[in-house]
């Protein structure tokens, strides 16, 4: 166990840094690393000069999920049709900008005949679970919403609902029991995968997809 001698003068913001410097470090975590990191930049741009500050201010809010430490931020300026991330203090690992930067987020719910029960615009809230080998994918959504899933899954039992994100399948099943406000489905995913579309789907869907011109991550 880790034994730290500290000397309790000067002022109390002082020795609450020291504590705090102590705690990061004898947790073994890297978070005082990144101070020293030189700023990043990302450029994106828009199509619809309309859709610019939407667009950022949802890219800002799903970087915001993923910081490097906890000292990390993210400005961010707008010049015409395009953005400008800057990264300070560290930045998310590449991987996940680009996902996060790829993907407008659109997820619907639907039968085989595509008649749809549900769509992002419905989900409060998303999250990931584990269990047994499996990675689950859990939605909250909102009243009205749970009303109507609920009657659809209640006389739609045995049927087949297909999960799409953006566009790409991620789970076909067959209504077991009758949908709530919240449930999960299990998606055959690796779980960082499912763990960035949960990030998104909490923030909001981007209007457009952006063009990357720069990337210093």
């Amino acid at each position: 166990m880790l034994k730290f001698d500290i000397y309790y003068g000067g002022s109390m913001l002082a020795r609450w840094l020291i504590i705090f410097s102590i705690l990061l470090l004898s947790a073994g975590c890297d978070e005082l690393a990144h101070l020293s990191d030189p700023p990043k930049q990302l450029v994106v741009q828009v199509g619809k000069s309309s859709n610019v500050r939407d667009i950022e201010r949802i890219l800002k809010m799903r970087f915001a999920e993923y910081p490097a430490a906890v000292f990390s931020s993210v400005k961010s300026k707008t010049v015409q049709d395009r953005i400008i991330f800057t990264f300070e203090k560290g930045a998310p690992v590449r991987e996940i900008v680009d996902f996060f930067v790829s993907h407008k987020g659109r997820l619907v719910g639907r039968t085989e005949k595509g008649d749809i029960w549900f769509s992002d615009k419905d989900i409060v809230s998303a999250s990931v679970k584990y269990a047994e080998n499996s990675n689950f994918l859990t939605f909250t959504l909102l009243e009205v919403a749970a009303q109507r899933i609920g009657q659809l899954s209640e006389h739609n039992i045995g049927k087949v609902l297909i999960v799409d994100f953006d566009g790409e399948r991620l789970v076909t099943a067959k209504v077991m029991a009758k949908l709530g406000k919240r449930f999960q489905v299990d998606v055959n995913k690796d779980a960082k995968e499912l763990l960035l579309i949960a990030a998104i789907l909490r923030s909001e869907v981007l209007a457009e997809k952006v063009t990357v011109l720069k990337n210093e991550i």
